[in-house]
């Protein structure tokens, strides 16, 4: 019924293999217009590099929320056939989906240790799931 630690894995690795697509392809787009404009520009500084980053991480969020709150699921998710609901069944709110990004973050941050929690758990959730008050099921 709870979807494990491989499943939800290669969920993710589906969605950020989109993610990154899409960033990789707006950033090229907005590089070709840039030197198209200013052609004797080909020097990039810190704060370029760290605009860009910034953009793919709000891209990022807005993704994952976006697709938990409004879909219930993200692509990779759906390619998986797993959902993201409250943790007693009912739809994810704006509150939860952002709890929920946060606890992956710190998920990112324990250098995937609050990952590890779905191989303890009788319910299989991580730790953005505990924040985020959430649970991934199978659709």
């Amino acid at each position: 019924m709870y979807p494990g630690i491989v499943t939800r894995g290669v969920a993710f690795v589906v969605d950020l293999l989109i993610v990154n697509a899409i960033t990789l392809a707006a950033t090229v787009g907005i590089g070709l217009v840039v030197s198209a404009v200013d052609p004797g520009k080909t020097t990039v500084n810190l704060p370029e590099v760290l605009l860009t980053a910034a953009g793919w991480l709000a891209f990022s969020a807005a993704y994952f929320v976006g697709f938990w709150v409004i879909a219930g699921s993200t692509p990779g998710m759906r390619a998986m056939g797993i959902r993201v609901t409250g943790a007693d069944r009912e739809r994810v709110t704006w509150w939860h989906g952002l709890c929920r990004l946060v606890g992956l973050g710190l998920s990112f941050v324990t250098l995937g240790l609050g990952f590890l929690l779905i191989l303890v758990d009788e319910r299989r959730r991580a730790l953005q799931d505990r924040v985020g008050g959430t649970l991934v099921v199978r659709a």
